[in-house]
């Protein structure tokens, strides 16, 4: 708890979290009110989340009720139609997540939000996100910044790559694209392999605006 309760953000931010809360409407409802409650008319919620459309596209895409890669599981119980909320499935993602998680039905989501005031300034996918981000500046050096990207080819010999050679295939068509404009070598560009790549497109990003204007 805070000192002081009546303490009021101009921005709240929740990662790779807020899907938790659709385990019930109670806890979503919960979940956003609280939210709602921190923010000052005019402040962000900003968040990201599994893309439940993309999931259950891949889920149907599966010969049985499982999928991923090297990276990344997604085990579901059945192939049936998910319920509104506590849409259940299994994550794996090596070294970081395996648990039990919540499809975010969106426009659930969406009519929840307005039940406290915050209003949806966007919903995009994290590749599109990505490819309008990475040509302005700012956006360019927050992935330096943050070290999002690994270097291809390796620029040293202890530098490990994240996956196989084979999982580089863009990276190695944007320098053969590079050499062929006449660019000097070395060339290196920072990427993702494949099987990264594809737990990166299965999320999207949001924010939503809490309605009211702000006091001066």
């Amino acid at each position: 708890m805070y000192k002081d309760s009546n303490i009021e953000f101009n921005i709240v931010s929740c990662q790779f979290a807020f899907h938790y809360c659709f385990e019930s409407i109670t806890q979503a409802r919960t979940m956003l009110q609280n939210i709602s409650e921190c923010l000052k008319p005019g402040g962000y919620f900003i968040g990201s989340v599994p893309d439940a459309y993309d999931i259950r596209r891949r889920l149907e895409d599966a010969s049985d009720c499982c999928f991923g890669n090297d990276v990344y599981t997604v085990t579901f119980p059945s192939k049936e139609q998910p319920k509104l909320f506590g849409a259940k499935y299994d994550f794996h993602l090596e070294g970081v997540v395996d648990c039990p998680e919540f499809l975010v039905y969106f426009p659930a989501l969406l009519k929840l939000a307005e039940e406290v005031d915050l209003e949806l300034l966007y919903c995009k996918r994290f590749e599109d996100y990505y490819e309008e981000k990475r040509k302005i500046q700012e956006g360019q050096f927050l992935l330096t910044k943050i070290q999002a990207l690994e270097t291809y080819p390796p620029m040293h010999d202890n530098q490990k790559l994240m996956g196989c050679d084979d999982d580089y295939f863009a990276a190695q068509q944007k320098i053969k694209d590079l050499l062929a404009e006449k660019e000097p070598e070395p060339i290196y560009v920072g990427t993702l392999s494949q099987a990264e790549w594809e737990v990166f497109c299965m999320y999207c990003v949001f924010a939503f605006v809490k309605k009211g204007k702000e006091e001066k």
